[in-house]
């Protein structure tokens, strides 16, 4: 099952949700009216909730679908948190790259598509490959414990030494510039 999380005005730039093999559709904490799309058997619709309801409807879902041109943060995160991988696509403006951003963090580039054609096939293609989801879907917490995001002590030096870095520079009274990674 596919799962889509965002306000309905936006699922119409997805495009699976025009195709016609597709396996059926949660779509989560909607809000408004749906002027688009009627239930039926392939679109499933679950009001806003509270978290851990929403959370838990996670539990019903294989893979999540982003939104374009707008990729999900948050909602990226809680899915990966609940063991549910996102399939995003990728565009040229940095709101449209988070997507790609978080899932590159935890290892994930084979959810990320460059156009609407592999968007479509990435859906098909990961929804007949149930085994290797499984086994992706067991380690997503893990990827998130370890990665720099679930580590906030990294974060937090690199920051730190980034600040005393500029501090530094200031009253030296060099100039700024760009000092890569630390």
């Amino acid at each position: 099952y596919f799962g889509y999380r965002q306000r309905p005005t936006h699922y119409s730039t997805i495009p699976i949700f025009h195709h016609t093999k597709i396996h059926p559709i949660f779509l989560l904490n909607f809000s408004c009216g749906l002027p688009y799309f009627q239930p039926t058997v392939f679109l499933q619709f679950f009001p806003v909730s509270d978290m851990k309801t929403y959370l838990g409807l996670h539990h019903h879902v294989d893979i999540c679908l982003d939104t374009f041109p707008y990729n999900g943060g948050t909602t990226t995160m809680q899915a990966l948190w609940m063991g549910v991988p996102t399939l995003t696509l990728s565009g040229a403006t940095p709101a449209s790259r988070t997507g790609c951003s978080i899932l590159g963090h935890q290892g994930l580039e084979s959810f990320q598509a460059n156009t609407q054609k592999e968007f479509v096939e990435f859906s098909l293609n990961w929804s007949n490959k149930l085994e290797e989801l499984a086994q992706i879907r067991t380690s997503l917490r893990e990827r998130i414990n370890t990665s720099p995001v679930g580590q906030p002590r990294i974060i937090a030096s690199a920051l730190e030494n980034a600040l005393r870095t500029m501090w530094r520079r200031w009253c030296k009274q060099h100039p700024p510039e760009t000092f890569g990674e630390m």
